[in-house]
């Protein structure tokens, strides 16, 4: 599962199951991908329906059950058991055609009735399987992308003032306010690398404007 906290500065709302990031962070994002602007405000309503069909176990890798396993598990559960047969004269009863043929029919019957009562539940488990697994594939793949690994925030971090007196436009006490903010706060950071060269200077000067 996507661990969305501490996530470049992309939290968690849990009172409405969608990311949540501060204003600056949005505003920059959708600058650079266009395309963007449908994850704000976009709810993810099966999120911890995923959460508990894969378990805590599923994130460590450890003992980790998928949908197949759980239709495996099912589908075990449903084969019928053979309680009751010890009192039986086993050789003269599996020998007895009528025997033979009401305990297939009476198997069928138990598998179908199972089977039927198993259909609803498995519907609903795959279609939100494949709705929130389909939502987290492509928010993972999005902002990876975008606000890279924690090598490339180091590298980030290394070239920011030397990155930061590029822009022109910007005074000597606007740069050294820029560069102390964008340090302490590593999502905006990130953004600014990514912001094209001719929008930087607007972007700097709206985020130190910027009280949030």
């Amino acid at each position: 599962m996507l661990a969305w906290n501490n996530t470049s500065g992309f939290g968690w709302d849990y009172n409405n199951d969608m990311l949540d990031a501060p204003q600056p962070v949005w505003q920059a994002y959708i600058q650079v991908h266009k395309n963007a602007s449908k994850w704000r405000g976009k709810k993810f309503p099966h999120y911890w329906d995923l959460c508990v069909v894969f378990g805590k176990d599923r994130a460590n890798g450890r003992d980790a059950q998928t949908a197949a396993d759980l239709l495996f598990d099912i589908n075990r559960e449903e084969e019928p058991t053979e309680d009751g047969l010890d009192d039986l004269d086993v050789a003269q009863t599996l020998n007895n055609p009528s025997y033979a043929n009401s305990r297939e029919e009476s198997s069928t019957q138990q598998k179908r009735k199972k089977r039927n009562s198993w259909d609803p539940l498995m519907n609903s488990l795959k279609e939100s399987v494949e709705i929130i697994g389909a939502e987290i594939r492509e928010a993972t793949n999005t902002f990876n992308r975008v606000f890279g690994t924690e090598s490339n925030r180091e590298e980030m971090r290394n070239n920011l003032f030397a990155e930061m007196n590029k822009v022109e436009g910007l005074t000597i006490r606007e740069c050294d306010r820029a560069v102390c903010k964008l340090a302490q706060k590593e999502e905006l950071m990130v953004v600014f690398f990514k912001v094209d060269e001719e929008r930087k200077l607007g972007w700097v000067k709206n985020m130190l404007e910027d009280t949030t």
